[in-house]
């Protein structure tokens, strides 16, 4: 269930669950691809989820590109999945594109 503050999603947005420092729940929103991968912005415009092609791995951080201190990451090409929290972010946030 999507709490009613959820801003409504369609196919190809993605959910994000967990606890997180800070928190990144919610929908997070398709838009231009990063690098010729997918890549979706959190819906309060903090965060995003972007595909960093020389570590091969997913990236979840507030500016494309750049993974400053709060970040999190998951190896490989698929953005779905448990992404672990590093730098000075806590909790670990599961990825799941709205189909």
């Amino acid at each position: 269930m999507i709490a009613s503050w959820v801003p409504n999603v369609a196919p190809g947005d993605v959910l994000c669950t967990g606890t997180t420092n800070p928190d990144i729940s919610g929908a997070f929103y398709a838009v231009d691809d990063y690098g010729g991968y997918g890549s979706w912005r959190h819906w309060t415009n903090t965060f995003y989820i972007w595909y960093d092609g020389v570590a091969e791995e997913y990236e979840i951080s507030r500016v494309r590109g750049t993974l400053g201190s709060e970040y999190w990451t998951l190896g490989g090409p698929n953005p779905e999945g448990e992404y672990t929290a590093m730098g000075t972010n806590t909790g670990n946030a599961t990825i799941a594109i709205v189909s």
